[in-house]
């Protein structure tokens, strides 16, 4: 299998905000904010 080459500037992350809740519901804490990753995501 081949993948196409990519450049640094082209590659994203792909950021669940569903994820970042349930890693939040595990630890039992107010971290990591949902909405603060939502908006960190957004602006990058």
């Amino acid at each position: 299998m081949t993948h196409p080459t990519r450049t640094q500037s082209s590659l994203r992350l792909g950021v669940n905000i569903d994820h970042v809740a349930t890693v939040r519901n595990a630890r039992g804490s107010a971290w990591p904010d949902p909405l603060r990753a939502a908006l960190l995501a957004e602006a990058s």
